[in-house]
């Protein structure tokens, strides 16, 4: 008999389903990695993140004590990528001017990469230049990008800086950012622009003026700081900055303009204008995290404001075709979350990323080192099937900075931040098509081994799902259903 029972324990299929929004254990150590890219244990603050056709994961940030920028790039798994630089991390570190300032990064479907910022000349009589670096698919510079791996653009007399890129599915790519006429920002206050590059970064002269799309917002004075750019599947961009009225003032209001494919203003939003300046918060205090367009022409921003009750929340809003607020989505035109946190402050996001289906992915924190993973359905509202109620809730120590997402091409979500002066990294179990998502292969131990009447199933890792016991021909005997359970009791004396 107990032989018997040692093959049907060879014979026993288990079938454990990922509960959406938990920890993906195959992944690092418990569902996250930590990644020191320093041997000095230096601070590292991740500004970007963005993953590659293949899944793996590049990060644009701060390295170094905060001294250098650069690009790393981790396997799918969360290692560092040893082909990539050699041990996994590009970063610029110069004492001496001009120096350069980045934090935006894409990946181009080749693989290379692109590092955006600013390059600082320190000089009243030099002009602080946009500047581009690329990066081969192996992390070397790419000599074949620019001037030896460097692109520089004057589009002002004074101040240019790559906030944000945006690839195009031929591997050109668009660049949003931040210009200034002049040094006094409130007298010749910053505007916005948009430029499109080939891969080789060149300017594309077949878009806006030689490369270039500046956006003017005539009757709304102030300092424009452009953040997020996103492109709509029929090619339009739309290209989004705050605005503050004043340098004492801390009133910030957002401001969201559209372009057509080639970079020429589209008539077609905000009654022709081309730009609309929002008031969402009554305190004028608000930010955006993300533009999600859709493929109707409408759009969806997600960000934080003060509410009515003075507390700082996150938003979804939608905007019809037109730029105007959609009204069937809300009566305002926007849905408030307010996730509580501790101490009767609520969870704030960071960023987002819509998955294929439409729905919704949100990443923030909150006070005392938590993290928040949430998803939202296309109307805007949590999603019930997402771990509890829409969201989970994650205890993170030593957490810092902001939390950046995206999504790995099976769909599952990752999330990285500065903890404890590292970077660490994040992966989610998610369901993309409307099922679950079955889990990879769990090891399994049977105590004692051969099976007696009253045995234990031990596994590596917990499941959650159906247990089912065949014997050699694949007749079922007995089941089980299980929960995050990471053993099970099974009684063996009455199988047939």
């Amino acid at each position: 008999m107990k032989l018997l029972f040692s093959l049907v324990f060879v014979a026993m299929s288990l079938q454990a389903m990922a509960q959406t929004g938990s920890l993906d254990l195959t992944f690092g150590h418990n569902g996250s990695r930590i990644v020191d890219f320093s041997a000095s244990h230096d601070k590292e603050l991740i500004q970007d993140l963005q993953v590659s056709p293949n899944g793996e994961i590049v990060l644009g940030g701060l390295f170094y004590e905060y001294t250098a920028y650069g690009a790393a790039r981790l396997t799918a798994e969360g290692r560092k990528d040893s082909t990539f630089n050699e041990d996994g991390v590009y970063f610029i570190q110069d004492y001496l001017a001009p120096i350069y300032v980045a934090g935006a990064v894409a990946v181009l479907p080749d693989r290379r990469v692109i590092i955006g910022g600013q390059e600082r000349s320190f000089n009243d009589n030099l002009p602080d230049r946009l500047w581009l670096k690329g990066l081969k698919a192996n992390g070397h510079p790419d000599p074949t990008f620019g001037n030896a791996s460097v692109v520089l653009t004057d589009v002002s007399p004074f101040f240019d800086y790559a906030e944000d890129i945006s690839v195009l599915p031929d591997g050109r790519f668009l660049v949003a950012a931040t210009i200034n006429s002049d040094e006094d920002q409130y007298e010749t206050p910053p505007s916005m622009a948009v430029l499109r590059y080939w891969p080789n970064g060149k300017l594309d002269s077949t878009f806006g003026v030689n490369g270039v799309a500046r956006i003017e917002t005539p009757g709304w004075p102030g300092r424009y700081v452009t953040e997020h750019i996103a492109v709509y599947p029929d090619g339009r961009i739309v290209v989004q900055s705050l605005r503050r009225i004043s340098t004492s003032s801390s009133w910030h209001f957002v401001t969201i303009a559209r372009l057509l494919p080639d970079g020429q203003p589209d008539a077609g939003f905000a009654f022709g204008a081309g730009f609309k300046v929002y008031t969402i918060s009554p305190y004028h205090a608000e930010d955006v995290v993300a533009l999600l367009p859709l493929p109707d022409g409408k759009l969806i921003f997600i960000g934080n404001w003060r509410n009515f009750s003075g507390n700082y929340v996150y938003y979804l809003a939608k905007l019809e075709e037109n730029g105007m607020p959609e009204y069937n989505f809300s009566p305002s035109g926007m849905i408030e979350f307010p996730i509580p946190c501790d101490w009767g402050e609520y969870f704030g996001v960071s960023d987002a990323v819509m998955q294929p289906d439409g729905k919704i992915i949100v990443a923030g924190q909150g006070l005392f080192d938590k993290m928040l993973i949430a998803r939202h359905l296309t109307s805007g509202e949590l999603d019930p099937a997402f771990g509890e109620n829409g969201y989970r809730i994650y205890d993170i120590p030593g957490l810092e900075g902001s939390i950046y997402t995206a999504l790995q091409p099976n769909g599952k979500i990752i999330t990285a931040a500065e903890v404890d002066n590292y970077t660490q990294v994040w992966r989610f179990q998610n369901d993309i098509s409307g099922s679950e998502e079955p889990i990879q292969p769990v090891v399994v131990r049977l105590a004692p081994n051969p099976a007696e009447d009253h045995s234990v199933l031990y596994f590596e890792t917990p499941v959650s799902g159906r247990l089912t016991l065949c014997n050699t021909n694949g007749n079922q005997l007995s089941s089980w259903m299980v929960k995050n359970e990471i053993s099970v009791e099974m009684g063996l004396q009455n199988l047939p």
